[in-house]
């Protein structure tokens, strides 16, 4: 193995007597197919909600057709209109740190270290 001399300071003179390489590929290993399964199931979970949204608005797009639609929110009530634009999602992805305040609008009203 070539190592640069100035990368010498780093390299241990006596290599750990307990270092197993077998082991090490075995937990390497490991890990790779936890973050692949972890990374497929991710990607299930964004489809379904990829498929949930795509399924409502082909749903308002044909009421739409059928009769004088209004808007999404009034088609779908707030609650559900919510739901499908991800709004929680953003709350608390805003609200992370527990101390920004942010109204159902995704209006920010107080942020941290900030006093009204």
């Amino acid at each position: 193995m070539d190592v640069a001399k100035s990368d010498w300071k780093f390299v241990k003179v006596k290599p750990d007597p307990n270092f197993d390489p077998d082991k090490n590929k075995r937990v390497v290993d490991e890990v790779i197919r936890e973050t692949e399964a972890l990374s497929r199931k991710k990607n299930r979970e964004f489809d379904a909600n990829v498929k949930e949204r795509s399924e409502a608005l082909a749903k308002y797009f044909e009421y739409g057709q059928m009769k004088d639609g209004g808007s999404l929110a009034q088609y779908f009530g707030k609650k559900y209109y919510d739901h499908l634009r991800g709004q929680k999602t953003r709350e608390e992805t805003m609200s992370k740190d527990g101390l920004t305040v942010v109204d159902s609008k995704g209006k920010v009203l107080r942020k941290p270290y900030e006093v009204k």
